[in-house]
Formats: structure tokens, C-alpha cells, sequence
């Protein structure tokens, strides 16, 4: 007999196979014997890893001309993601409900809270906005949200959301650099009380758009962020 044991996620279950040589009819056969309980163990494992993977969970879109507008949903986390695909920015608000019930979502801009609607009217799913006005979106799959978010450069689970419109400060004199590094080549020397486009912030540097129409990494102990 020999057995098989494969660990399955770096959990403590074991999945065992067991391979019985055996002779039938004067020839030597291997029967291969998989308990029940290690076989649903794998497809709980499997399945698992899938869900914890994924973040979206539905999604929809309103395509224009030259842009396409979605809104993506994190049931788990209560989060709604809203971009465009065509931008680099993401905008995270929470909502409760669903499609069926009705959506509420709210985002928060500048300390200011705004609320929208959702919810499925026939084949479509109907947008009302902070003013009243409905606009008509589709459905799209969950992946298609999340692959473009993912090539926006969002991060999952960021802390901090910013405005689009938010710029950074330098408060101490210092140097913009090609890399979230002090290793990383310099760019450009920036001065106290100038001020510039904030773009991302990446393990504790900011992500600025300089004068000279590059963008450039600083360390955020040297600036203050404007949201």
C-alpha cells in the first residue's frame, strides 16, 4: 500500500490516497481508494481559496462613447467601488441592500455625503442620483469589474480613500524620485510650500504629478496630503 499525502493550503486536514496493489485474474492492478470526507475536504478547500480570492461580487456598467462607467460591489465588506474606464481613480462608498430591494449607497467627498440609488427594473438596473435623475445601467460580470480596477492600480482594502482632486504639499524640502525609494533615481528637487497633483501613495511614499509633466514618488513625512 502506498499513501499519498497532500496538504491543502497549509491547513492540518490531510487528504489521503490510498494506491492498493493488487493481483486480479493473474495480472497486478492498482485500485486507487479516496474517502468521501477528503474528497468534500478538497472541494471545501478549493472552493475556499476561490471565494476568499475574489473580491466583487456583482457589478454594472453604462457604456458611453468614450468611456465606460461602472459601479462594482464587495457584499462581504458592504463596499461599492465607482470609476471610470478611462481613469485612474476609485471612489469606495459604502450601501445596503440589494438589487432586488432596492440599493442605497453613500459616498463621502470632502466631508460631504452623498447618496444614490440602485435597483433592477426589468433587464436593466436603474441609477437614481443625488438629484433625482435616473440613468439606465447593465449588468456585467464580476470579473470584467474587478480586472479593470486591478489595472487602475487599486489596492483592496486601502484605508484612506482621496478625492480626485487632491494634491500634496511639501513640508520639507526634498527630492522626487523615480522609485518609492530612497535608492530610486532623482527627478527633481522640490522646495517647501509647493504644492502638486497627488496620484497614489505606495508603502509610505506619495505619488505626485510634477511641473515638468512626470510624476515623481516623495516621502509622505515630507508632505501633507490635500483631500
Amino acid at each position: 500500500m502506498h499513501t499519498l499525502a497532500v496538504d491543502k493550503h497549509a491547513k492540518k486536514s490531510i487528504i489521503q490516497i490510498d494506491i492498493i496493489q493488487k493481483e486480479v485474474n493473474g495480472m497486478r492492478k492498482s485500485l486507487l481508494w479516496l474517502l468521501a470526507a477528503a474528497l468534500i475536504l478538497g472541494t471545501v478547500c478549493a472552493s475556499g481559496a476561490a471565494e476568499s480570492a475574489a473580491v466583487i461580487d456583482f457589478a454594472c456598467a453604462r457604456h458611453l462613447k468614450y468611456y465606460t462607467i461602472y459601479y462594482a460591489f464587495d457584499n462581504d465588506a458592504g463596499q461599492v467601488y465607482y470609476f471610470l474606464s478611462d481613469d485612474g481613480f476609485v471612489d469606495v462608498g459604502t450601501f445596503t441592500g440589494s438589487l432586488t430591494g432596492g440599493i442605497t449607497m453613500t459616498f463621502i467627498s470632502d466631508g460631504q455625503e452623498t447618496v444614490s440609488h440602485m435597483r433592477r427594473s426589468g433587464s436593466d438596473i436603474v441609477l437614481v442620483d443625488k438629484n433625482g435623475l435616473s440613468w439606465s445601467y447593465d449588468t456585467c460580470s464580476a470579473g470584467e469589474a474587478e480586472s479593470r480596477i486591478n489595472a487602475i492600480g487599486y489596492k483592496f482594502g486601502s484605508a484612506k480613500v482621496v478625492s480626485r482632486d487632491a494634491t500634496v504639499t511639501i513640508t520639507v524640502a526634498c527630492n522626487a524620485r523615480e522609485a518609492a525609494s530612497y535608492e530610486g533615481a532623482i527627478i527633481l528637487w522640490l522646495r517647501i510650500g509647493e504644492t502638486y497633483k497627488y496620484i497614489d501613495e505606495n508603502d509610505g511614499w506619495y505619488l505626485i504629478e510634477l511641473t515638468n509633466g512626470k510624476q515623481g514618488f516623495i516621502p509622505r513625512e515630507k508632505a501633507v496630503l490635500n483631500d
